[in-house]
């Protein structure tokens, strides 16, 4: 039986609103300690004042740039990975060990290696961000390429296709949801690790004003700004299911 396409977003909706309702009643009461938990409505007021006095745009837009810059050059390389990998059995003996076993390493490792091969400027930032995003691109797109369904090759080739027309006509538009799949753990992964590097490395983001807010119990502002990083969060995942109803509308459900 079909659902109604909003079904689904009404009913989020409204658990996240019953949420934020029993918090505010649980913080005005007592039950939860207002100086750790204040109510929602207070955090709502330090949002929209931070918005009015521009605060906001001056910590968000270093985040988005540090993690735009990240994303863009993790994908680009891991989408070149995993093509490699998928096309080239020689190739993929030789890069898939390497792969699998640095993915497991946590990415905040490798800042004392990076610290001394890129120094501590934003390069460093952004090289974390990007090693972040590349793994899941470089997978999805590997597992994209060899999941292609063989009939659909053999129907190209005998028709006469050449190999670059069967990879330009079949190959890449069946990995297309793998990339998207690919993207969206890249996307979310890269988000996180920008809001850890600039918690330990930056003077300005997103990350950064959660660190000071938390370390001096701005409790108010604290939950304003991981509002925010919620509200920014979303709104990726917003673009790209765009993305994907206008490029692969099978795969969304």
């Amino acid at each position: 039986m079909l659902r109604p396409a909003g079904d689904s977003s009404w009913k989020a909706a409204l658990s996240l609103l019953l949420g934020l309702a029993l918090w505010e009643a649980a913080s005005r009461t007592g039950l939860l300690s207002p100086v750790i938990f204040p109510p929602p409505t207070r955090v709502l007021a330090r949002l929209l004042e931070a918005c009015a006095s521009g605060s906001v745009l001056r910590q968000l837009s270093p985040t988005l740039l540090r993690f735009s810059a990240g994303s863009l050059a993790g994908a680009l390389l891991g989408t070149c990975a995993g093509l490699l990998c998928g096309f080239s059995k020689p190739l993929d003996s030789i890069l898939r060990p390497w792969i699998d076993a640095t993915f497991p390493l946590p990415k905040i490792a490798l800042i004392p290696l990076l610290m001394a091969l890129l120094g501590a400027g934003e390069l460093l930032s952004v090289s974390l961000i990007a090693i972040s995003v590349f793994y899941p691109m470089a997978i999805s797109i590997r597992n994209g390429v060899l999941e292609t369904d063989p009939s659909l090759l053999d129907a190209a080739r005998n028709l006469g296709a050449t190999r670059a027309q069967v990879v330009a006509k079949v190959v890449l538009p069946s990995l297309t949801p793998y990339a998207f799949t690919g993207l969206h753990l890249g996307l979310l992964t890269g988000l996180a690790t920008t809001i850890v590097v600039e918690l330990l490395l930056s003077s300005q983001g997103i990350g950064r004003m959660l660190w000071v807010s938390g370390e001096w119990l701005r409790m108010d502002v604290y939950y304003a700004y991981i509002a925010l990083l919620a509200l920014t969060g979303m709104l990726v995942l917003f673009l790209l299911r765009g993305a994907m109803k206008r490029f692969v509308p099978w795969a969304v459900k």
